[in-house]
C-alpha cells in the first residue's frame, strides 16, 4: 500500500488519498471495472438544445399556454 501511495504522490504531486479510499476504489475496480461513479437515478438534465427551443416558442408566442406549446415540442410542461 506505501508503494501505491508513494506513485500517487510522485505522479500527481500531491497528498494520496486515505488507505480506506484506495481500498474502496480498489474494489470498486474489480467489480465494476471501473471506479466511476454509477449512474444517479433522479431528474435528468435539461439539454441546452431544448432550452433554446422552448424560448424560441415564447418568443413567437408568448400567449399560448405551456400545456400547448410542451405539445408542440414534445417536452413535459414542467421543463
Amino acid at each position: 500500500m506505501s508503494q501505491v501511495m508513494a506513485a500517487f504522490r510522485e505522479r500527481f504531486n500531491k497528498a494520496p488519498p486515505r488507505r480506506a479510499t484506495l481500498l474502496d476504489w480498489e474494489k470498486r475496480a474489480f467489480a465494476l471495472g471501473s471506479v466511476k461513479d454509477r449512474l444517479r437515478s433522479g431528474r435528468k438534465t435539461t439539454r441546452l438544445e431544448t432550452c433554446a427551443a422552448v424560448a424560441a416558442s415564447i418568443e413567437r408566442s408568448p400567449m399560448k399556454s405551456t400545456r400547448k406549446q410542451s405539445l408542440e415540442l414534445g417536452v413535459p410542461r414542467a421543463t
